[in-house]
């Protein structure tokens, strides 16, 4: 059923029924769980409905004051996060929630809870920079500097703005007539729809001696560029940082600085769109608005969509387990390597890209390709001795094997004796998981690793590639995962893979759309770049094999314990460990006070944690290890999501590698400018300085 079937099916209500299409009760709340395209376009439909209302019974006259918006926030119930999302792979893809709505002043409430919850409006400071660079760098975006506004309340809740010459101007007061609280299940933040009237001030009121508060508004407004919707440019994103002044406060003056982010309706297309009178247009508009809607938003809180489609099946038979022994012993031996166990990961690790690895990879010969969002896996092809024929085994970090789609057909076809090293990455255009190659260890019963990589690499096309053609598509009665090789390129090329990194829905992915042998284009998300050295392979830590990442993916998996602040709020820390004195390391002291993750990412990790306890039991530290990451552009840390599949922090030594990766702080742009040139033509450090200095003498011109 489309958005105008069901916005007919509802005609007769003013709510929202239990028996919509595809509506379910949810994981994570009593409450159902709805399409979060059709929430929202019911949601519009019931604001046109109820403007009409207004005018043919002669409420209003006309639509030009009315304004309708939609805030970010979080729906809060006990200081965290009511209805959480920390990985869509648990939870719908585009579910939503509906806690709460308001007509007319008659508040109903569907969230089928006991304690109230509440709306509290507002992003952290972390995520303003984020969606900063992310409408910036799309160039998809132009933006518009609002000249700043001071306004000043009084104590009967009045408004008052302060204008250029210095008077102060009684603010319109506004009459709310629709409100509607939404859980986003699958994004980091929830919405709040609100439709109002502005009714301006008909009465002088004199000016009040004394103001409750303050609120100094800077506002950067964006709109979409994209010149399919030029005519019909719905939305636009209002992103305003708010400074308020507490003149009541016992400390006589306290200010606050917080972030509002809004997506208001174009007035003009509003008005035209609430007087439409014929229903089906209308309905065909909100179709409309509510896909732009969703792709802004997605944009300014990107959904976890990476569900893994594959499924893997643990394969931990103990004749599959002698056979993968036999074949690491025999890839050992082969470079008399001798470290750790038989049956452990050989996967070659790589480790952070810092200034001291910047002049090598200049001068040695180094491959480069885009650095996968995926799940490390190496792919072993052996001969199942029980059942007979050969199969294709994937071997994770945990040493765990799995079976997966295709197993048997994928083994038949590649061969026994091979060793393939790889990730499953999610590719958003075929909307599944596929297993993208960037290795070969052994080939036929043949180890290939004490080989340079560019032999090792040309194995893979020239051998590899062709068997992985004649793989047969998935089909009704059989699924098969995809195998695909990952494309490496000379590190002068840096910029041919930066023209395939774009941004999508707030994320970076790499796509390229020319087909590979299996006819797949790789689209997937992106967190960096991985610098291959032309030398033989490395089991484990290769201090040649480097990462670059962008600067918010530079992440650390630290513990979590909770605190409170001089004011009773609840704090949390975050600890490392130091290894073997097992000492723990608080990450957030910084002198006497702590600096931490930010108030909304507070109310997200607690509700994780909660949520993996009630549902896991506590369990030493399983559940209270977060990936977090410190973004040094603000200053403060940034939660992802639990690691619920650890039960260590990182080590000191791993985050303090992170921290110098940051503190050198290459940019992309310096990466660039480095490679395409030699290291002996490298005057990237003095036109720097020079281009610094030109910029600051620039300011200082403009500044007189």
């Amino acid at each position: 059923m489309n958005l105008g079937d069901l916005v007919k099916k509802m005609e007769s209500t003013s709510s929202v029924r239990s028996d919509q299409p595809s509506a379910k009760k949810s994981r994570v709340s009593e409450a159902i769980e709805y399409p979060l395209f059709d929430t929202i376009g019911n949601s519009l439909h019931e604001i046109w409905k109820e403007a009409k209302m207004r005018r043919d019974t002669g409420v209003v006259e006309t639509f030009d004051n009315f304004e309708v918006e939609i805030r970010l926030g979080m729906l809060i119930k006990d200081q965290i996060r009511r209805w959480k999302s920390q990985k869509a792979r648990n939870l719908s893809i585009s579910g939503a929630i509906i806690a709460q709505k308001e007509i007319n002043m008659t508040h109903t409430d569907l969230s089928n809870e006991r304690t109230p919850i509440h709306f509290k409006a507002g992003i952290d400071e972390i995520v303003v920079e984020h969606l900063k660079r992310i409408l910036y760098d799309t160039k998809e975006f132009s933006s518009i500097e609002i000249p700043p506004s001071r306004q000043k309340y009084d104590t009967h809740h009045n408004r008052w703005e302060i204008l250029s010459n210095g008077e102060m101007k009684n603010v319109e007061n506004k009459q709310r007539f629709y409100r509607k609280d939404i859980a986003l299940v699958a994004h980091t933040y929830d919405i709040r729809i609100d439709a109002a009237n502005e009714l301006p001030i008909t009465t002088n009121i004199p000016v009040p001696k004394e103001f409750v508060h303050d609120r100094l508004k800077k506002r950067t407004t964006f709109r979409s560029k994209d010149a399919a919707i030029e005519s019909n440019n719905y939305w636009q994103i209002d992103l305003t940082e708010v400074v308020s002044i507490d003149a009541q406060s016992s400390k006589n003056t306290s200010s606050n600085k917080e972030y509002e982010l809004e997506l208001e309706l174009d007035r003009a297309l509003m008005i035209s769109w609430l007087s439409e009178s014929n229903s089906d247009k209308a309905i065909s508009i909100i179709r409309e608005m509510t896909n732009q809607f969703y792709k802004f938003l997605n944009h300014c809180i990107p959904h976890e969509e990476e569900a893994t489609a594959t499924t893997l099946t643990p394969y931990m038979a103990s004749h599959i387990q002698s056979e993968i022994k036999k074949m690491n012993a025999t890839l050992r031996s082969s470079i008399g390597y001798t470290q750790g166990n038989v049956d452990s990961f050989l996967g070659s690790l790589p480790i952070n890209f810092t200034r001291r690895n910047l002049l090598n990879v200049q001068r040695a010969s180094y491959y480069l390709t885009e650095k996968s969002d995926g799940v490390r896996h190496l792919m072993y092809i052996i001969p199942d001795i029980m059942k007979g024929g050969t199969i294709a085994l994937l071997m994770d970090r945990s040493r765990t094997i799995y079976k997966f789609p295709g197993s048997e057909i994928i083994g038949g076809i590649m061969g026994a004796g091979t060793v393939l090293d790889g990730e499953l990455v999610y590719n958003r255009t075929l909307k599944e998981t596929v297993f993208l190659i960037f290795d070969v260890l052994e080939l036929d019963g043949s180890a290939t690793l004490q080989h340079p990589f560019a032999h090792r690499s040309k194995l893979l096309a020239d051998v590899v590639v062709p068997r992985i053609s004649t793989i047969p598509p998935s089909s009704a009665d059989h699924a098969i995962m995809r195998l695909t090789k990952k494309n490496f390129v000379e590190k002068s090329k840096i910029g041919d893979l930066l023209s395939k990194i774009k941004i999508e829905d707030g994320s970076r992915v790499f796509r390229d759309n020319v087909r590979d042998a299996s006819g797949v284009c790789s689209h997937h998300k992106t967190d960096g770049f991985i610098f291959q050295p032309d030398a033989p392979y490395v089991f484990n830590c290769d201090s040649d094999l480097l990462k670059w990442k962008w600067p918010e993916q530079r992440s650390v998996d630290l513990e979590v314990i909770e605190s409170s602040n001089e004011d009773g709020n609840v704090l949390l820390k975050l600890y490392s460990d130091l290894m073997p004195e097992n000492i723990q390391v608080d990450c957030t002291k910084r002198g006497s006070g702590t600096v931490s993750v930010g108030k909304f990412d507070t109310y997200r990790l607690i509700a994780d944690m909660q949520d993996y306890e009630r549902n896991n039991g506590r369990n030493s530290r399983l559940g209270r290890i977060a990936e977090v990451y410190y973004d040094t552009t603000v200053g403060m840390w940034g939660y992802l999501h639990l690691r619920s599949d650890k039960e260590k922090p990182n080590e000191l030594y791993t985050v303090l590698g992170v921290f110098m990766e940051q503190a050198d702080a290459i940019s992309i742009e310096e990466l660039e400018y480095r490679l395409i040139g030699s290291a002996d033509k490298d005057d990237y450090s003095t036109r720097y300085v020079k281009m610094k200095t030109q910029l600051l003498n620039w300011k200082k011109s403009n500044n007189k």
